[in-house]
Parts: structure tokens; sequence; C-alpha cells
């Protein structure tokens, strides 16, 4: 990814946990169990182009976005090795292989209030797009009939609806605010982290050089701020008990 991205003007950087990883450990969170990179919209654009133009050349190496694969779940694109087979827990199997989330950063307004409201016009793209994708009807959390049979009520709406066409809706109301005219930014078409902490200022986001395991790859300029706004003192490990992936998933090779 990041050689595609070099050779071609793309402009990329750790993020998330990735990029906690990148300062703290210069290199993987020893428990960490995926990998998330983010690129303004124009580049991720060009990079799903890229893919798609290339996609023999670059086996065994996928490109997964609801663009190619109409069984993706996700407002947001993977690079897959298909010489892995990932079992997910309560979604359906997509043909996913060990993967790289990329995430689109498009624009998130000028000011608290306009961010607000392009928070808020995403909730139900969202909480649809959540629910299409579960294998399985799952009460709500907080253990309350009326908001169980409301959202048992969402779950049957959403599974009459295509789910390439809801990601669609998502990520083409995300391209309307674009990256360079505002000046807080984020992924905004993500269904469970697009909130007000998940904005940032653009000004922070400037690419330079750090290094990461054996090698040099891309973060942002202003990742102390970044961190510190998601995560509070990001450098101090977390309680013991929580240094454990996170993520319902196994991953298999597959054999030859």
């Amino acid at each position: 990814i990041d050689k595609i991205c070099r050779e071609n003007d793309i402009e990329y950087f750790l993020f998330y946990g990735t990029l906690i990883g990148a300062i703290r450990h210069e290199g993987f969170i020893p428990w960490d169990d995926d990998i998330d990179i983010a690129m303004p919209r124009d580049s991720y654009e060009k990079f799903l182009d890229y893919f798609r133009q290339n996609s023999d050349s670059l086996k065994p190496f996928e490109l997964i976005h609801f663009s190619t694969n109409d069984k993706y779940i996700y407002p947001i694109a993977r690079v897959s090795d298909s010489r892995y087979k990932v079992e997910y827990t309560g979604v359906d199997d997509y043909g996913l292989g060990l993967f790289v989330d990329i995430y689109p950063f498009d624009g998130w307004g000028n000011t608290l209030d306009e961010g607000r409201k392009i928070e808020k016009s995403f909730y139900w793209d969202r909480l649809l797009i959540s629910l299409a994708a579960c294998n399985k009807y799952v009460p709500s959390y907080h253990n309350n009939a009326i908001r169980s049979a409301i959202k048992l009520l969402a779950y049957k709406f959403a599974k009459k609806m295509s789910i390439t066409a809801l990601l669609k809706k998502a990520d083409d109301k995300a391209k309307k605010y674009k990256y360079n005219d505002c000046d807080q930014v984020g992924c905004t078409c993500w269904i469970d982290i697009a909130d007000l902490k998940q904005r940032y200022k653009r000004s922070l986001l400037k690419p330079v050089l750090h290094r990461f395991e054996e090698y040099e790859f891309y973060i942002p300029e202003g990742y102390d701020e970044i961190l510190r706004g998601n995560y509070g003192d990001y450098m101090q490990f977390p309680p013991e008990e929580d240094c454990v992936p996170h993520h319902e998933y196994k991953v298999f090779r597959k054999s030859e």
C-alpha cells in the first residue's frame, strides 16, 4: 500500500490504533488485531481506481469495497490478502482475507454547529447499514422493550434493502462535503465511530514520515493533538485486562 501511494502521489497516514502503535511502540501495539489507514477523499478515490485498474497484477491483494463486492457491508475500503480467510462473528462471509482498513476522510464543516448538523445527517444511514450488515437480530443493549421493538422493526426494514445501495448513499453524501473546503474533517460515513470526537482540524493532517517497526510510514504531523483528543493520555498502557484484541474474528491461512 505504501509503495502504491508513493509511486502514484496518493496521500495517506496511519490512524486510530495504528497511529498509537507508531508513536508509543514505534510499531504494532502488541495485542492489536487490525491496521488503520486514512486518506483524504481525492487520494482515496485515486487509490480505489488504481486497484480497480490493476486488479490482476496486484493479486493476491484485492480491493474490498461496495463497488467491487456486492456482499460487502462497510462504508470504508479494505485491502485484502486472498491467501487468507477471515471468519467474522455476526456477519455473513463476503470473501475477506487478512486485511487493512482504508478510511476516506471528507469535510466535516467549519463550525461546531455545522459539524453537529453533518454528523446527525448520517445517523439513519449508519443505523440501517449496521442493521443490514447483521446476520441475525440482536435486542437493544439497553435491555429496553420499546427500544428493542423499534430496533426490530428497523432491522426488518433494513434487511429488505440493498446493502450496496445503502453504502453508496452514505458515500455519496460524504462526498458532498469537500475535504479542502472544510477546516474540520473526518470519516463521516463510518457506521460505528462517526461522532464529533472523531472530527479533526485539517491543518493537523499533513503527512510526515515516522518509524514503524523496521520501516517508515506516513503519520499526521499533528498526531499528539489528534490522539489526545481521541484517547486522552495515549502514552499510558491500558489496564492489563484490556490489553487484548477487540475484534470478533479469526484468520486462517488457506491451504495451497
